[in-house]
C-alpha cells in the first residue's frame, strides 16, 4: 500500500490497525461512560425529587427519555493542543470538540445503553457513582480496553471499505493524538469525565 508514508508494510499495516481499535475502544470507554454519568445523575434527582415516596414505572421514563438528547448532547471530545483527544467532557472550562461526529457518536452509544441495558441501569441506580459507571460499562456492556485484539480482527491488508484516503486520515489523527488514557484508570468526576 502507498501513501504519504510511503509504503506501509503489512507489520506496520497491522500495527496502524491495533493502534485505530485502541482508539475506537477508547472513544466507546469515553462516551460509555459519560452516559452512565448522566444516567446515574438523573436518577439520583428522581429519587431526591421523590423523597420517600414510590416513584412510579413512567416518572423513571420521564427522567431517563430526556438524558441522551438533553444531557449528553453537552458532551464533546477534550483539545489539546487544538488536537482531539480520545476523551469526552463536558466541562465548558476545558476545550472541546462538539457537534458533528462526536456529538452523534456519543449519543449513540447512550441510546444503546439505554435500549440494551435499561433493567440494568434501574437494578443498579443505588450504586455509587464510581461503581456504577463501573458495572454499567465494564460488567454490563462489556467496553474493556485490556483484552488484546486477535489477528482476525486486525486484517494486514487495507479492508475493502475503508479508502486509503481515510486510512492515512486515520493514522495521522492517531499520531497527532498526545494523550494516552486507560479507561479504568481515568477518575470520575461529575463536572468532567
Amino acid at each position: 500500500m502507498r501513501g504519504r508514508y510511503g509504503r506501509l508494510s503489512s507489520g506496520a499495516f497491522s500495527e496502524a490497525c491495533l493502534s485505530l481499535l485502541q482508539v475506537a475502544k477508547r472513544l466507546r470507554c469515553s462516551a460509555c461512560r459519560g452516559s452512565a454519568v448522566e444516567y446515574h445523575a438523573a436518577l439520583a434527582e428522581l429519587r431526591a425529587l421523590r423523597n420517600k415516596a414510590k416513584i412510579k414505572d413512567f416518572e423513571y421514563t420521564e427522567a431517563l427519555d430526556p438524558v441522551c438528547e438533553k444531557r449528553v448532547s453537552n458532551y464533546g471530545l477534550q483539545l489539546r493542543s487544538n488536537l482531539p483527544t480520545q476523551k469526552f467532557s463536558k466541562d465548558k472550562a476545558i476545550s472541546r470538540a462538539t457537534g458533528n461526529w462526536a456529538g452523534r457518536y456519543i449519543t449513540n452509544v447512550c441510546a444503546e445503553l439505554y435500549a440494551d441495558y435499561e433493567e440494568d441501569i434501574m437494578r443498579h441506580q443505588k450504586l455509587e457513582l464510581l461503581e456504577f459507571v463501573q458495572t454499567m460499562c465494564h460488567k454490563t456492556m462489556k467496553v474493556l480496553l485490556s483484552a488484546p485484539c486477535s489477528p482476525p480482527t486486525c486484517p494486514t491488508v487495507l479492508p475493502h471499505h475503508m479508502s486509503h484516503t481515510l486510512f492515512t486520515a486515520l493514522l495521522d489523527h492517531r499520531n497527532a493524538l498526545h494523550e494516552r488514557q486507560v479507561c479504568t484508570e481515568v477518575e470520575i468526576k461529575d463536572e468532567t469525565l
